[in-house]
């Protein structure tokens, strides 16, 4: 047996390896540029701030449907600090999926394992000292440990603070452990890589960060506090995400318990009504529906779609890495979470008079009740975009949510039930469970590996689109950026260049679509230019061919053998045949397919992601009237170095 020390750091070491995992793949494969949403929700700050109409409404101002006026506020001032390297967003990500970890371990530590329950009446050796309680004169040790009390006479108890000993075992139960374990794989799971590596999610993890933390405080901080901070952090939800509201009424009942009715606490409810009516007229003031958005009630139409999206959203961390349909793994595992959700909670239910019960379940009860309304609310708004939707690995935290705290939930539920269960009864219910866990954990193993590959493909992707809006003035592949960078090309490149003139884009906008040997670099006589060299085989190869369509395609391989990773992007170039030396950058290829998942041993070794190329554009694009050669380059976007490949270089005329 190992000693106690070596126990809990061995144990602690688990808990915490998938966020150190994933702190290396943040590391590993963050990329500073802008992607997505960012262009149209984080980029026109920084606009009118170079502009100097900068105003509070442009932090409220509507998202989709969201109003994230405080995930603004922190990309404005980690934008300030950094000149927005995005990279910062991507670690206060991380930092706020070990707030959601932590929130579960406090939840963990007032419930699973506890020899004490908070509703229960404590020992006297464990109420602080000089004080009151509402205890008998004369209890037994035996009776203290188990009798509930009403819940006024429980309010007047004062609040137990468990002592240092006391709080590491519980730390460190088993029981603990493999539920702290559990929620650790969930949170930081490879799956959720949409999640870390795209720093406008951090509208997504800052209200789930707020909301677990807001369950544990409500019924752990002293009145009137609790409620003030309930009230901060629901606030910070509501103007976060389209589902925060929820957060308001998810915490009523976990106050309700942890605070008994009194004049006070009247006053506290009453704030806490007009405040949140309050943030709903602010935040429907003036709301439109978002464009390319279905209709809000799209889903009363099509009632089986909208089922298999709540199915699918809370199946989704587990329905990856097999060899079956996906989503067909993910409404099985799905529908079996919600039935074992609403059998604790129907069980919980029938109990409700034992107080010492739902005050151990509540706290459960409400972080499940955080996927349920965030799977509700997401299918009202996105359903009409088909159930798959529901999968996407930005949802992964929040559908983590359910399974957590079934980890908690099912085993006290069950050693409640079968004291009065008979031995059959029992038996059937250990195999159901067994079977149950076994599918889940396997489902949870394959979709972490699975998840992996996920990391530096979208590495790649982010580099292919670097280098595409590096080019955006000079070489404007609209298509590809609708594709590989935000669908509005023209919202990018307004962005593009308000962001390089203040120096927040990284590399600096191309002045010149030519390449050139020099050493030189910038130089305002030659514009922003990449570096050349003459073809080489280590380099990657090339071919092209022309279609009898009207169109030239071509396809080869593109390499960096410094970097021992492929090329970000392969510059196609036009060179007249009559002056040679001055190739022209007429299209930019992407490297890799997005679509053709990445090896596993990419995830540590970059030069096992797919090196091949392949793109096809129009002959009209070319000059015309002139001969000129055809050749392909590989393109390093952080050293802005490109390298021709070897082959035969395409003459036309």
């Amino acid at each position: 047996m190992l000693p106690r020390w070596l126990d809990r750091f061995v144990k602690s070491l688990l808990i915490l390896a998938p966020s150190l995992l994933i702190g290396i793949l943040i590391f590993k494969n963050g990329v500073d540029t802008p992607v997505l949403d960012e262009w149209d929700g984080t980029a026109p700050l920084f606009e009118k701030m170079q502009d100097g109409t900068l105003g509070v409404a442009d932090f409220f101002a509507q998202h989709n449907e969201h109003r994230i006026f405080f995930p603004r506020l922190i990309f404005f001032a980690l934008g300030r600090l950094t000149q927005w390297d995005i990279r910062a967003e991507l670690w206060i990500i991380w930092l706020l999926a070990l707030v959601c970890l932590f929130s579960v371990q406090q939840m963990a530590r007032r419930s699973v394992g506890a020899p004490r329950r908070p509703l229960r009446t404590p020992h006297p050796d464990l109420l602080p000292v000089g004080e009151g309680t509402a205890l008998p004169a004369k209890v037994g040790e035996k009776q203290l440990l188990s009798q509930s009390l009403p819940l006024g006479e429980t309010r007047a108890i004062p609040p137990v603070r468990l002592g240092p000993e006391v709080r590491a075992d519980l730390q460190h139960s088993p029981k603990t452990f493999w539920l702290m374990f559990a929620a650790s794989i969930l949170l930081f799971s490879p799956l959720g890589v949409a999640n870390f590596l795209w720093g406008f999610q951090v509208g997504f993890l800052l209200p789930l960060a707020c909301v677990t933390t807001c369950i544990w405080t409500a019924a752990s901080v002293r009145y009137p506090f609790n409620f003030l901070l309930a009230i901060i952090l629901c606030t910070i939800c509501t103007f976060s995400i389209a589902s925060g509201f929820t957060g308001w009424l998810l915490i009523i009942p976990v106050l309700l318990l942890a605070n008994a009715p009194s004049p006070s606490s009247r006053k506290w409810w009453t704030i806490w009504g007009s405040l949140f009516s309050l943030e709903l007229l602010l935040y429907f003031w003036d709301y439109e529906q978002p464009p390319n958005h279905p209709p809000v009630w799209w889903f009363l139409a099509h009632p089986i779609t909208a089922v298999e999206y709540v199915l699918l959203f809370f199946g989704g961390p587990f329905s990856y890495g097999t060899n079956l349909p996906p989503n067909s793994v993910g409404l099985g595992t799905g529908t079996l979470l919600l039935l074992m959700f609403l059998i604790a909670g129907f069980y919980i239910w029938r109990q409700r008079s034992n107080r010492s019960l739902v005050g151990e379940a509540l706290p459960w009860l409400t972080l499940a009740m955080v996927t349920v309304t965030s799977a509700v609310l997401m299918m009202i708004g996105r359903a009409g975009f088909g159930p798959g939707q529901a999968r996407a690995s930005r949802y992964v935290p929040f559908a983590a949510m359910l399974p957590i705290a079934l980890v908690a939930l099912i085993p006290l539920v069950y050693r409640h039930w079968s004291g009065s269960a008979s031995t059959r009864a029992r038996f059937v219910a250990k195999g159901l469970l067994t079977a149950s866990l076994a599918v889940l954990i396997f489902c949870t193993c394959s979709g972490f590996v699975a998840g992996l590959p996920f990391w530096p493909m979208n590495w790649q992707q982010r580099g292919y689109g670097k280098a595409l809006v590096s080019f955006i003035n000079v070489v404007p592949e609209t298509d590809l950026l609708a594709r590989s960078v935000f669908p509005n090309p023209a919202r990018v490149k307004e962005a593009a260049n308000a962001l390089n003139r203040i120096g927040y884009l990284r590399p600096p906008l191309f002045r010149s679509n030519q390449i050139r040997s020099q050493t030189g670099f910038g130089s305002d006589s030659l514009g922003n230019v990449a570096k050349g060299t003459n073809g080489d085989a280590a380099f990657g190869a090339f071919q092209f061919n022309e279609e009898a369509s009207g169109s030239i395609a071509a396809d080869g391989w593109a390499f960096l053998p410094d970097e021992r990773r492929p090329a970000d992007a392969v510059l196609i170039t036009i060179d007249n045949a009559a002056a040679r030396g001055k190739p022209e950058i007429c299209a930019i290829a992407q490297v890799g397919d997005p679509h053709q998942l990445a090896r596993l041993r990419a995830v540590w070794d970059s030069s096992a992601l797919p090196s091949i190329w392949n793109c096809r554009f129009p002959r009209a694009r070319l000059p015309q009237g002139q001969h000129y050669y055809l050749e392909a380059w590989a393109f390093n976007v952080e050293t802005l170095q490109a390298y021709r490949l070897q082959g035969s270089a395409l003459f036309l005329w």
